[in-house]
C-alpha cells in the first residue's frame, strides 16, 4: 500500500469530521488507506465517530483507552503511524478537507528519501457553503505558516527510524518541527508544497477556550526545552505502547475514590497547599493513591464575614435567574479564591514532572466547577 492518511481525534464535531474523511475518500488516487486513531473520546462520541468511520471502506478506527490522560499529541501520532500499513504517511488535520488529486500529487512525487509539508486555506468563521469548494481556485483566505508545520507527507520507514515523534512534547507543541529537524538531519531530501499548487481547506473552529488549552506558560516550556536539546536527538518514546482501560489502576480508583490512600483539598495559601500535595504524594507507597476532589465556587467556603454571605446569598439567586452572579467580597477575600485554572495548570505541570514516580492517572473536569484526579504512586 501506497499512503496512509493518519487521522487523529479526540471528542470533536463530527460534521467537520465527516467533510474530511469524505475529501479523503474522494481521492482520484486510490492506494490508501485512512488510519483513525481515536484517542480516547468519551463513551458518546466514540461511538458516533466509530459508526461514522464504518461507512468509509478506506477507514481503519482504532480506539485508544487513554480517557483520564491529558492529550499526547506525539503519542496519537506515533501509534496511528505504527499500526498503519501505508509506505508513505500523510499526517491529518481532522479539520481539513483535502482536493480530489492530493493523493496523486504525492504519488506522481515521493521517494524514499523525500518529505514534504503542504499548506491549507483558512475558512473565515461565516463561511458556510463547503460543498461549493473549488480546489482548482485561489481564495482570499489566510494561508498557514509552514515554518512549523505538523501538514507532513513523508516515509515510514524514515519517521520509524528516526524514533517517532518525541513524547517530552505533551499536549502539543513543537513536536512537528522537532520531527522535521530530526528527519533533516538523516539526510532526508524536503520540500515546501504551496497552496498554489495544492489547495486544502481548513474548516473554521473557535480557538480552544482557556478549558480546553494548555497550562499557563507551557509553550514557552516546550520552546525552551526544544531550544536546548541537541539538535536531532529524541528524549521520549513510547510509539506502539497501548493500553488496558481495565487493567489501568487509576481507573478501578477513580470509579472508587474510597480505595484512595490519601485524600487532598486544595487551600489557601497555595503555595503551601502544593507543597503539602507534593509532600503527601512523596510519602505514597507503590501502588497507594492520593485522590482529589476539588470544587470551584464564587465565594470561598473560608468566607465568614455578614458581607460575604450576603453576597453569598446573592450568587444562589442570581444563578436561578440566569445573570452573572460572580460577586465576591473582593478586600477582604479575593486574594483568597481558589480558581480553577490554579488548579488545573498546577496538576498538568505534576503529572509531567513526577511521571517517573507515577503509575497512573485519572483525570476529570467539569467546565470551571470541579476537577477530580486521582495518581496513583510507582
Amino acid at each position: 500500500m501506497q499512503f496512509s492518511f493518519i487521522v487523529l481525534y479526540r471528542n470533536r464535531d463530527i460534521v467537520r469530521v465527516e467533510r474530511c474523511l469524505q475529501s479523503i475518500a474522494n481521492q482520484t488516487y486510490t492506494d490508501f488507506e485512512i488510519v483513525f486513531l481515536d484517542y480516547g473520546s468519551e463513551l458518546k462520541m466514540q461511538n458516533q465517530v466509530e459508526e461514522l468511520c464504518s461507512r468509509f471502506s478506506t477507514v481503519r478506527y482504532l480506539y485508544v483507552p487513554t480517557q483520564g490522560w491529558l492529550w499526547c499529541r506525539s503519542h496519537a501520532l506515533n501509534l496511528g503511524i505504527a499500526h498503519a500499513k501505508g509506505q508513505y504517511m500523510i499526517i491529518v488535520d481532522v479539520d481539513i478537507m483535502y482536493s480530489p488529486n492530493f493523493a496523486q500529487y504525492f504519488a506522481d512525487r515521493i521517494n524514499p528519501n523525500k518529505l514534504f509539508l503542504y499548506s491549507c486555506y483558512y475558512l473565515p468563521q461565516n463561511f458556510s457553503n463547503h460543498q461549493a469548494l473549488n480546489f482548482s481556485q485561489a481564495y482570499p483566505f489566510q494561508v498557514n505558516d509552514t515554518s512549523g508545520n505538523g501538514l507532513l507527507v513523508a516515509p515510514k520507514q524514515q519517521i520509524i527510524d528516526t524514533g517517532g515523534y518525541d513524547t517530552y512534547f505533551r499536549i502539543w507543541g513543537f513536536e512537528d518541527i522537532d520531527m522535521y529537524q530530526r528527519l533533516k538531519k538523516r539526510g532526508v531530501e524536503n520540500k515546501t508544497v504551496s497552496i498554489d499548487e495544492l489547495r486544502t481547506f481548513h474548516q473554521w473552529h473557535a480557538m480552544s477556550n482557556q478549558i480546553e488549552s494548555m497550562p499557563k506558560s507551557w509553550l514557552g516550556f516546550m520552546r525552551q526545552f526544544w531550544e536546548f536539546k541537541p539538535t536531532g536527538v529524541i528524549t521520549h518514546t513510547d510509539i506502539e505502547k497501548l493500553f488496558d482501560l481495565e487493567k489501568r489502576p487509576a481507573q478501578a480508583i477513580f470509579q472508587k475514590p474510597t480505595d484512595a490512600k490519601q485524600h487532598f483539598t486544595f487551600t489557601y495559601p497555595l503555595a503551601k497547599s502544593y507543597l503539602d500535595f507534593t509532600t503527601q504524594f512523596a510519602n505514597l507507597q507503590a501502588g497507594e493513591a492520593i485522590c482529589v476532589q476539588q470544587n470551584f465556587g464564587a465565594i470561598p467556603k473560608q468566607a465568614n464575614s455578614l458581607l460575604a454571605k450576603i453576597f453569598k446569598t446573592l450568587n444562589l439567586l442570581f444563578s436561578k435567574i440566569n445573570l452573572s452572579y460572580r460577586i465576591t467580597e473582593v478586600l477582604t477575600f479575593e486574594k483568597d479564591l481558589i480558581e480553577f485554572f490554579h488548579i488545573r495548570d498546577f496538576a498538568f505541570y505534576f503529572l509531567y514532572v513526577y511521571e517517573n514516580q507515577i503509575a497512573d492517572y485519572y483525570w476529570e473536569q467539569q467546565q470551571l466547577e470541579s476537577i477530580s484526579f486521582i495518581i496513583v504512586k510507582k
